[in-house]
């Protein structure tokens, strides 16, 4: 499934309000940027506007809402603001219980580490890549 959530910025300029906006695949955009604020260019490019405009020094200028959230990412989005950081951390132990799901199957014949039969080999296996990653 993917992690999908919609970022928009309501601004106005020139006594015109905008709502530029962009479906964002957040997966993809933490592991490529990860930046809040880099979300403003993308928003302004796919909106086609000016990133060199007064139009976009107004839209840096306000707030980033998300909303529309799908997938594991719901849980990171309350009030229209995205933990950003959680998710990353949620991200980067999701991507390693996978790795370490998938050496407990080739190495060790288990097919489900986050058992409740299996939790001293998980965190035995957690504590090597820590380890490793030092």
């Amino acid at each position: 499934m993917k992690n999908t959530v919609i970022v928009q910025v309501n601004f106005s300029f020139k006594g015109e309000n905008f709502t530029p906006s962009i479906m964002l695949e957040l997966d993809d955009f933490v592991k490529h940027s990860g930046s809040l604020a880099g979300l403003y260019s993308k928003i302004a490019q796919q909106n086609k506007i000016d990133t060199y405009s007064y139009a976009y020094e107004m839209m840096e200028a306000s707030e980033l809402i998300f909303h529309s959230a799908k997938g594991n990412v719901v849980d990171f989005i309350s009030d229209g603001k995205c933990n950003l950081e959680a998710y990353q951390e949620y991200l980067t132990q999701n991507n390693r219980l996978i790795e370490l799901e998938k050496i407990a199957s080739e190495v060790l014949s288990i097919n489900n580490l986050s058992a409740k039969d299996n939790e001293r080999i998980k965190e035995a296996l957690t504590r090597a890549y820590n380890a490793g990653k030092k």
